[in-house]
């Protein structure tokens, strides 16, 4: 019993015409009306990504141009000349390969055949395959070819890199670019064939190999072709993943969906799951952006096709209803970003798993630890001055018991001390006031706004000349979370700084550059110097109610909390 050899589908559904070439009508339009209207040229250059149907055109034409009965610029694929060139038994055909003869003694050997009249066929049809591999000898050797063309010959150069073909070859050649295949063009095209295969595979199947396909219609056929092999009865997208060894988008929401609930120690163990099964970092970052990508269509068109099978995952619907799109698109920036840096690691399962720890706990989740101004704030600094400020409580409520007099001035120091304020429009902050903005501080704030100050002044000129000339004179000398104390050696300019309407402008442009609303406190660069010190005036000490001078006297100014108390 004789066996009939298989036949690859991407053989079987090659385009014989140029009506069968998918996705590239731009350019089969033209060559048929070239031929329909015998405007051919002696020289073509085809160019675009593997798989789009260059070397299929290139054939076609060649039968076109030679067909005995074409039909509006169609081969028939009936007359002998036809049939002859799509079974490569005509030798007027010739298909070279640049890539494995790219020498000048090949070319020469072209070009003294070339100016033989052909054995059969009206025109000799030459054509070179990744003709950007030829040597620099091999392309002048063809370029004289090209300048003085025999009037039987046709040359049809195909390359996926044409940046490579010299200037001199572009220019003699008339240049078609393909483009990728379409989504919709090519899921078209498979489910045609899928029906007349009697193949039985699912729509989502389809989507994902267009999608490892990347616009390629061979790929997306070989594809096809191996799934077909593979599954036992339907096509799934199951099989797909495990063919390509990439993963389901369902393990991209599980990922998501833990960096928005803060689950590192999941997030950590998917992770290791995709690494353990030999998946690559930058693999799981393509991943998740198309997974974000499809979350922002679905926001703007979820009866798109692209993303409307998403509706039958529980998890990108959840997600789709919880994440703000701004989030979702700072994602996908850090991610891109991060993608770039993985090239020039020398660690990246360390980079990315770094990376998707700050992409949850910065970006993604409900609540995230958003940096101020470029500095990152941590939880860790807040239990702790807690921690101090139940030790001051506890010392305080010790003093009290031991002091019963100090009682009876409690309420007499709150009003004294609710009158007098934290500060003053035009005078020095109160000491209380300094002592609670010096504990609320952190270095690394100063040193960014110090970096920014000059942006920051810059904005402020633009808004209001006058206002940059009083501020330009003060220098940010203490800042927390969301306020800033600005020293001045005139009191002229800091006065004039503290005006409403000078304070209301330079407030709104902090506001702006960091998207803090930052309150502004001005104070005399000799007093501050004097606060550095540890020399803080008598009149200030005096000022403070008798129990907070007890305090002080007991536990020293360091240990010492002043806040106003509202009524």
């Amino acid at each position: 019993m004789f066996s009939i050899a298989y036949k690859a589908l991407y053989r079987v559904y090659r385009p014989q015409t140029f009506h069968e070439v998918v996705g590239q009508e731009h350019i089969t339009q033209t060559l048929r009306n070239a031929v329909r209207d015998g405007r051919t040229t002696h020289a073509y250059l085809f160019s675009g990504p593997r798989g789009t149907g260059k070397t299929s055109a290139a054939k076609i034409l060649a039968k076109a141009v030679n067909c005995l009965s074409p039909q509006e610029g169609e081969p028939c694929n009936r007359c002998d000349h036809c049939v002859g060139i799509t079974s490569g038994e005509i030798m007027d055909v010739l298909e070279i390969d640049a890539a494995s003869n790219r020498g000048v003694d090949e070319i020469r050997d072209i070009r003294e055949k070339a100016y033989l009249r052909p054995s059969l066929l009206k025109h000799k049809v030459y054509i070179i395959d990744e003709v950007h591999m030829l040597t620099t000898e091999a392309f002048n050797a063809l370029l004289k070819t090209l300048e003085e063309p025999p009037s039987h010959v046709i040359f049809i150069l195909a390359t996926t890199d044409p940046h490579k073909v010299p200037l001199t070859i572009l220019s003699r050649c008339q240049r078609y670019d393909f483009r990728k295949v379409s989504t919709q063009e090519m899921i078209k095209r498979l489910r045609k064939i899928t029906e007349e295969e009697d193949i039985h595979i699912t729509e989502g199947a389809l989507r994902l190999i267009t999608q490892f396909s990347d616009g390629g219609m061979r790929d997306a056929l070989s594809l096809l072709d191996q799934a077909y092999s593979f599954a036992e009865r339907e096509i799934t997208e199951k099989e797909i993943e495990l063919l390509v060894g990439s993963i389901s988008n369902e393990w991209f929401g599980q990922v998501i969906l833990a960096l928005y609930e803060r689950r590192i120690a999941d997030l950590l163990q998917f992770t290791d799951e995709a690494f353990s099964q030999g998946k690559e970092p930058d693999q799981i970052i393509r991943g998740l952006l198309y997974f974000l990508r499809d979350l922002s269509l679905f926001h703007y068109a979820p009866e798109l096709d692209e993303v409307a099978r998403e509706k039958e995952s529980q998890t990108f619907v959840t997600l789709a209803k919880v994440l703000p799109l701004d989030r979702v698109y700072e994602a996908m920036g850090f991610l891109n970003k991060m993608q770039n840096d993985l090239r020039w690691s020398s660690y990246p399962r360390i980079l990315l798993e770094t990376g998707l720890i700050h992409l949850g706990i910065h970006i993604l989740s409900p609540n995230p630890m958003r940096t101020e101004f470029g500095i990152p704030s941590f939880p860790e600094e807040e239990s702790s001055r807690i921690k101090r400020l139940e030790e001051r409580i506890e010392k305080m409520e010790r003093l009290l018991r031991e002091n019963p007099k100090l009682q009876d001035n409690m309420e007499g120091a709150e009003r004294k001390e609710e009158r007098r304020g934290p500060a003053s429009n035009t005078g020095n902050p109160s000491f209380p006031f300094l002592i609670q903005l010096m504990e609320n501080a952190r270095d690394n704030y100063l040193n960014r706004m110090l970096e920014i100050w000059p942006e920051i002044l810059e904005a402020i000129r633009k808004r209001e000349i006058r206002t940059e000339a009083w501020l330009k004179q003060g220098k940010p000398v203490l800042v927390t979370d969301k306020e800033i104390l600005l020293s001045f050696t005139s009191a002229l300019h800091r006065d004039m700084t503290h005006r409403p309407e000078n304070k209301d402008i330079i407030e709104e442009v902090l506001a702006e550059k960091t998207k803090i609303p930052f309150k502004i406190h001005t104070i005399m660069q000799e007093q501050w110097d004097e606060v550095l010190k540890g020399k803080v005036s008598k009149e200030n000490r005096e000022g403070n109610p008798p129990i907070v001078q007890e305090a002080i006297k007991l536990f020293g100014e360091d240990f010492v909390e002043i806040k106003n108390r509202r009524s």
